[in-house]
This record gives C-alpha cells, sequence and structure tokens, in this order.
C-alpha cells in the first residue's frame, strides 16, 4: 500500500509542473506580433534576429544574420509552442527551438546558439 501511495505523490508534481510550463512557455502562446532583440548567444555577428514580426497569416518578416551572413527576409513560419520553422521566400527552411515566457521569445538553433526577443 505504501508503494502506491508514493508514486500518486511523485505523480502529482509531475503533473504540476507539465501544467506551469504549458501555461508559461508552451500550449496555445502565439509569437504573433513585432519583436526585437534583446540578447544574442554568443554574439550577435554569430547568430541574431534584431527585428521580426508574425503575421496572424502565418507570413514573417525579419532581419537574421547567421555566421555572420545578415539578411532581411520574409517567407511563411510555423509556431507550435516547442519549436519554430522558417520557410524564407528565397528557398529552404530552417527550424528551431523557440519558447515563449514572461514576454520574451527565445530562439535557439542546433549548435545551442540563441537570441531573446521582447515584444515591442
Amino acid at each position: 500500500m505504501t508503494s502506491n501511495r508514493r508514486s500518486v505523490r511523485c505523480f502529482a508534481p509531475a503533473c504540476t509542473l507539465l501544467a506551469l510550463l504549458c501555461a508559461a512557455g508552451g500550449c496555445g502562446v502565439s509569437i504573433n506580433g513585432q519583436w526585437r532583440m534583446i540578447r544574442a548567444n554568443p554574439n550577435r555577428d554569430v547568430f541574431a534576429i534584431d527585428h521580426a514580426t508574425f503575421s496572424r497569416d502565418r507570413g514573417y518578416s525579419a532581419t537574421i544574420t547567421v555566421d555572420g551572413r545578415t539578411a532581411e527576409e520574409t517567407g511563411e513560419y510555423e509556431f507550435n509552442g516547442f519549436q519554430v520553422l522558417l520557410r524564407p521566400q528565397a528557398g529552404g527552411q530552417r527550424r528551431y527551438s523557440a519558447s515563449v515566457m514572461f514576454g520574451e521569445l527565445r530562439i535557439t538553433d542546433s549548435q545551442q546558439r540563441s537570441v531573446t526577443l521582447r515584444r515591442k
């Protein structure tokens, strides 16, 4: 009987944590609107999204720096609360880990380079 109680006690905090994570960062959160970069790691010359606008119709425009190359970009995006997929009009696609928490959008690439943006 004790093992059942112990497993219930362990399960309840996990459910609470999942609910908090959904409320704070993933489930049903939108990135629609205008964003400006406030931090880049390791630095803005390597990876940056200086300004970005995500529209309700899944279009985006942004100033993006990847590996020292900066370009104005427009295209389509998908955001599921945990990842953002960018499909530039120029072709190709890029998938990033993404989360929104406390009014900040954090985007991280596969090499763990990240940018943090705040709504304008």
